[in-house]
């Protein structure tokens, strides 16, 4: 059987306003990262997926019905490939930045099962 897994990037921090005036959540550079709450979202994503032994090992103790104790355990085979929408972005003709949310959704379970993330695609690439 063939499993394609879509998920979302992950929650980027939110505008703040301080001293009456409006603080951008971008680094120095105008770039996009990923919140705190993210960040801890992607470490998430990472532990839904075990190594072949692994996941067979959790599917041969599951029960019939799904227990807080099951649902708790991997529930998926590690990936074959990772794929993020490409980092660059043009929000205006004249200013260009950079958003890293996608990949760094990745970055967890990339480092985990030793993969990289293909950025090859960006906005408006569709084949």
């Amino acid at each position: 059987t063939s499993q394609l897994m879509i998920t979302r990037h992950c929650e980027k921090e939110k505008n703040v306003k301080v001293d009456g005036g409006k603080v951008k959540a971008t680094d120095m550079f105008g770039n996009r990262h990923c919140s705190i709450k993210g960040k801890a979202r992607s470490e998430y994503i990472s532990t839904l997926f075990a190594e072949p032994v692994q996941y067979k090992d959790s599917l041969d103790e599951s029960e019939e019905h799904a227990t807080s104790e099951t649902s708790i355990k991997p529930q998926f085979t590690p990936p074959l490939k990772l794929y993020a929408l490409s980092e660059a972005r043009y929000k205006h003709q004249t200013k260009d930045h950079k958003n890293f949310r996608e990949v760094e959704t990745l970055i967890p379970t990339a480092t985990k099962f030793h993969l990289t993330v293909d950025q090859r695609y960006g906005v408006r690439d569709e084949g």
